[in-house]
């Protein structure tokens, strides 16, 4: 095993057995359990409602009108990507949680129940790390430090959103059917001719049409796309949103709401930039094909970087935390498993600090 290997042990059954708090050998057990958790912040009764509350407000005028029109069958062919392309449940989206780290005191079973990931802690009840998900502990490193290293990529703001156009040149028919071009098949075919394409981000690489692809100034593949991701394409500030739910509950709903709303509005000016015209969706039009537009492409496309990267600082801030607990658990637990499993995260504890 390389030098700069951690094993990660996965046993953690025996810390999910819970004592009886009313025995008289439960004392030795409080006060390590308080001193366990000294280091954790607390939201009081009020501070942990108001954010509840304040999720749940900000949310729901964009998700109830969503599922009111999958109810009645109908497409939004700029906001459905936030449910369709990304995956998370809506009903999942609007369950707050506090993220890792944080006792909800007072907090009963009822508000945050053992199946959601809760377990009674002294003063109220917080996510239970031992319950960290074994298999997900190597994706949890992955984003620990692909985000990591994008806070400190140099931006490049050059490619004016001409994926849109890529997936559309000579592909004979266009890839959302209920909203119509802004300009003529001549005029896709025209700019991309005339720009050099340098996509970065191979989710929207792998859309490019046969005859765009081999124009790209990099071939993209799964296996390298961490490798050529940028902080500046939007695509990467969406896919923040990505990280968050995929580590929920671990990861604050502060964060996972912040950039929902980032990938959302990234959405918006990536199809603004696009050939469709989503004018008649109450949207304004980006024409990258000209110097203006570029320029106004290249502005939103700095704002939303600039976002994004305070987001992702904070994002790896909170993985930072919730790598170091998983360590503890694994360095607390000393019962050997009927099945002894390990998973090898590189680098881990070098990369913390």
């Amino acid at each position: 095993m390389a030098t700069d290997e951690l094993i990660i042990e996965t046993d953690f059954t025996h810390l999910l057995q819970e004592p009886d708090l009313e025995s008289p050998t439960a004392e030795p057990f409080l006060k390590e359990e308080a001193q366990r958790f000294a280091p954790y912040s607390r939201f009081q009764t009020h501070q942990w409602q108001a954010q509840l509350n304040k999720h749940e407000s900000e949310l729901r005028p964009i998700i109830e009108p969503h599922l009111s029109r999958a109810a009645r069958k109908e497409k939004h062919p700029v906001l459905d990507f936030l449910f369709r392309y990304y995956s998370f449940r809506p009903q999942q989206l609007l369950r707050w949680t506090p993220g890792s780290g944080i006792i909800l005191c007072d907090a009963s079973s009822r508000d945050f129940p053992d199946s959601l990931g809760f377990r009674p802690v002294p003063e109220g009840r917080a996510l239970d790390l031992a319950r960290f998900p074994k298999k997900r502990i190597p994706f949890l490193w992955w984003v620990f430090r692909l985000n990591r290293e994008l806070l400190i990529r140099q931006p490049r703001f050059s490619c004016f959103g001409l994926h849109e156009w890529a997936m559309l040149y000579r592909s004979g028919e266009p890839r959302h059917e209920t909203i119509p071009l802004r300009v003529s098949t001549s005029t896709i075919e025209q700019v991309v001719e005339s720009h050099p394409l340098t996509c970065t981000h191979f989710d929207a690489f792998r859309f490019f049409s046969p005859e765009a692809a081999p124009r790209n100034g990099i071939t993209l593949t799964r296996l390298t796309s961490a490798t050529h991701e940028q902080p500046g394409c939007l695509h990467a500030s969406m896919d923040l949103y990505k990280s968050c739910y995929k580590l929920y509950p671990w990861v604050s709903s502060t964060l996972l709401r912040a950039s929902f709303f980032l990938a959302k509005r990234a959405r918006i000016v990536d199809m603004e930039a696009s050939p469709y015209d989503v004018r008649p969706l109450g949207y304004n039009s980006i024409p990258i094909e000209t110097e203006s537009g570029k320029a106004l492409y290249i502005e939103h496309q700095r704002a939303i970087h600039d976002e994004a990267q305070t987001i992702r600082q904070r994002l790896v801030d909170e993985l930072r935390f919730l790598i170091k607990e998983i360590s503890f658990f694994s360095q607390s637990t000393n019962q050997p498993s009927s099945e002894p499993e390990s998973v090898e995260l590189e680098g881990l504890e070098e990369h913390l600090d």
